[in-house]
């Protein structure tokens, strides 16, 4: 007998749900514990509200001791689900909560057989009577979270704002694609000192260390360096990868046999394959497969030590 509140006793799950490309880059980068750490989430956002769980301090505390998982191990997976977009990361920063589209249409096809549904409006990404099965009788009442009253006039505006900023969030993340510039000789030459100014030491320091990786008869450009130290900033600042992974991902990358004279150039870490996933997830799921786990390589060390968490991406 189903116990009385708004959450469900159970959740269709999708079987093929690591074939998504963001759960193949949560797991590529946490393995099972990633997806672990999802979809335990999902159980609490499904058992006690429905749609979303709120997200403190003491509830990132209390997860993972009862998970036994480490405290920051707990914060980087959090981050990165945010990142990808796993779970909505404005919702996230404005209310603190965690949920998603995908996770409010499953909940709201649970509740299909109820007669009356209470939502909170600013929590929500999706329009429940465009979501809902026409032959529902399941009647939605609004709750301002705001003044906490309810509202029955449903005002859809909210939701598709939400949703639009979410999904163009996403395409950002996702499908990025640096634009094209209109003109040719004066935005060339302003983009170069753009390019110049913005470049960090840690990315200039990485463009060397790819120079010397290649072979001695390669030419390299003092255009090509000031390039890769970009290509290196924007995996940081864009991407949202690790240095210490770049600098693995790019070793091992130039060592396999099949790749290495494939890979002369660093910008092919954020360029795209015929299928449209970046080469950066092939090397690194390639790299993953065959080591098992993240290899440090004896010939790897940071140069100067660098304390990349000082240093700012934005």
């Amino acid at each position: 007998m189903r116990r009385k509140g708004i959450g469900l006793d159970y959740y269709s799950h999708d079987v093929k749900a690591s074939d998504d490309r963001k759960i193949k880059l949560l797991m590529a980068k946490f393995g099972l514990i990633g997806y672990g750490f999802f979809f335990r989430i999902c159980d609490m956002i499904y058992d006690e509200n429905g749609y979303y769980i709120s997200w403190t301090e003491e509830d990132e505390i209390l997860f993972a001791a009862e998970n036994q998982i480490d405290r920051d191990k707990c914060k980087q997976l959090l981050d990165y689900c945010l990142h990808y977009s796993l779970y909505c990361k404005h919702l996230f920063e404005k209310y603190g909560i965690l949920t998603s589209r995908r996770i409010q249409s499953n909940f709201l096809a649970g509740c299909e057989r109820r007669n009356e549904l209470k939502l909170i409006k600013e929590y929500c990404l999706i329009d429940p009577e465009k979501e809902m099965n026409s032959k529902s009788k399941l009647k939605i009442t609004w709750i301002n979270v705001d003044i906490n009253t309810d509202n029955v006039d449903i005002n859809t505006d909210n939701v598709d704002i939400m949703y639009q900023k979410e999904k163009e969030r996403e395409k950002e993340i996702l499908n990025y694609i640096p634009q094209k510039k209109n003109s040719e000789a004066d935005e060339k030459e302003i983009s170069k000192q753009k390019k110049e100014n913005k470049i960090t030491e840690e990315g200039k320091l990485f463009a060397d260390h790819f120079k010397s990786l290649l072979p001695k008869s390669q030419k390299v450009t003092d255009g090509l360096l000031t390039s890769w130290a970009e290509t290196f900033d924007e995996l940081i600042r864009i991407d949202g990868r690790d240095p210490p992974e770049i600098y693995q991902v790019t070793e091992w990358t130039r060592n396999d046999e099949f790749w290495s004279p494939n890979f002369l150039s660093a910008n092919k870490l954020r360029s795209r394959n015929k299928d449209g996933s970046y080469y950066y997830d092939v090397f690194l799921t390639k790299m993953l497969s065959e080591n098992g786990k993240y290899k440090q390589y004896d010939r790897y060390n940071a140069p100067d030590d660098t304390d990349y968490s000082a240093t700012d991406y934005t």
